[in-house]
């Protein structure tokens, strides 16, 4: 035992002391995480070493089974001093000028920072007035994995992860023909599109382009990526400020949106909404049924719903708005999802993201994802677990009803129920 941590028992003639950094670190892990999270972890991490990886190797698959990215930066482990893994696959350089490098487009109502501090973030916590746009260009590595944002936590230089290069600011007709531009080279003529990604609570700016790098790399997604990002606290304890300050985003989400549509010569705008993201697009779906001058010309391709933190009372009354609006809506929904259980604690009503109850409605298609490895939080599977990534790729490009994708069968609860095949 370590402290009150728990850790492994390896089997016999396996070597039982613990890796590179000793009991003093194990406890720090301990005292960051929680026990019952550092528990997990380190047996993950240990059981690996007993099947012969290396340590350094044993400690970034231990981060990645036991899903420590979902956790806040500070309570994540890390691992310093450990030797470099000689695998061809793995960088061993912090060189990151032949890396390949995806450019994501952005609007977002976050204040400006000071530029003294925009090295940091360039866009803070406060919600601002006015909508900004530019593009960040983002470091995706060769041999990132499937659904990971960074990997190699053990590396104290912090190689093989996604990495934000630069930041442009950009507004008004020079963005749209930047914009257009890209779309032209990233596509054939005539087929580009755009997948707007809407990120959910607890993400800061930077975040929110790295998520979107990843995506547009590991969907393969035929055209360019955009994100748009509310000004999100980006930490655990900043929930009930976030719910406030995603109903301040809904009409620059939607102006954003209505110009993404109008504006930038894609043939089909998707839209991928996760977690508290959904609130602010439930409420632009609702306002293009009333015909606003403020909606003129929003109409979408795809809409994906992924683990929305939206009361499935109003979610059943008002996400009918979302079938004049897109080609198709897609609802993936958990019943391991432990952060939209204890938002369904909080709000003393279930989400529409979490089952049961399973929310099921005419023109919606609802994917059960119980048999997929959802990480140890379960709620950022939209972009992590391979099947759920493979089924929204299958859907971006061309498989637009469940019954053409392979991963998929019915359920056993309507005609618009589906399960991954275990």
């Amino acid at each position: 035992m370590l402290d009150g941590c728990a850790a492994t028992v390896l089997p016999a003639g396996e070597r039982t002391d613990p890796p590179d950094g000793g009991d003093g670190e194990l406890v720090d892990v301990c005292e960051r995480m929680g026990r019952a999270n550092a528990t997990a972890f380190l047996l993950a991490w240990y059981a690996r070493i007993a099947a012969g990886s290396p340590e350094a190797e044993a400690f970034d698959q231990a981060f990645a089974e036991t899903g420590m990215a979902e956790f806040p930066e500070p309570l994540q482990p890390s691992r310093t001093g450990g030797r470099e893994l000689s695998n061809e696959n793995y960088r061993a350089s912090g060189n990151w000028t032949d890396e390949p490098r995806v450019t994501v487009w952005y609007g977002t109502n976050r204040r400006p920072q000071d530029p003294d501090t925009q090295e940091a973030e360039p866009y803070g916590t406060t919600p601002d007035d006015s909508l900004h746009t530019g593009c960040c260009v983002v470091s995706v590595p060769k041999a990132m994995q499937l659904g990971r944002l960074r990997q190699r936590r053990s590396r104290s230089l912090g190689q093989d992860r996604l990495r934000l290069l630069e930041h442009r600011a950009m507004a008004g007709e020079a963005y749209w023909q930047a914009l257009r531009d890209a779309l032209h080279a990233a596509a054939e003529p005539g087929e580009g599109c755009i997948l707007l990604y809407l990120h959910g609570y607890r993400t800061l700016f930077t975040e929110a382009a790295l998520r979107a790098a990843q995506l547009h790399a590991d969907l393969k997604v035929p055209g360019v990526t955009a994100f748009f990002s509310w000004p999100s606290l980006g930490r655990t304890g900043g929930y009930l400020v976030d719910e406030d300050t995603v109903q301040h985003a809904e009409r620059h989400l939607c102006r954003f949106l209505r110009d993404l549509c109008v504006l930038s010569g894609a043939r089909k705008v998707h839209v991928l909404a996760h977690s508290m993201g959904n609130r602010a697009m439930l409420r632009v779906a609702m306002r293009v049924v009333e015909h606003t001058s403020a909606t003129e010309g929003i109409a979408l391709g795809q809409v994906i719903l992924a683990a929305p933190d939206v009361g499935a009372q109003f979610f059943g009354a008002e996400a009918v708005a979302y079938r004049p609006v897109a080609d198709g809506t897609t609802l993936y929904v958990s019943s391991k999802d432990k952060a939209l259980r204890s938002s369904g604690i909080l709000h003393g009503s279930p989400r529409a993201g979490f089952a049961p109850p399973l929310t099921l409605m005419d023109g919606i298609h609802t994917i059960e994802t119980d048999t997929v490895d959802l990480t140890m939080l379960g709620h950022g599977y939209f972009a992590q677990a391979r099947p759920v990534l493979a089924d929204i790729h299958d859907l971006l490009h061309g498989a637009r009803h469940p019954s053409a994708r392979m991963g998929l069968r019915p359920g056993d609860a309507g005609p618009n129920h589906w399960v991954f095949r275990d």
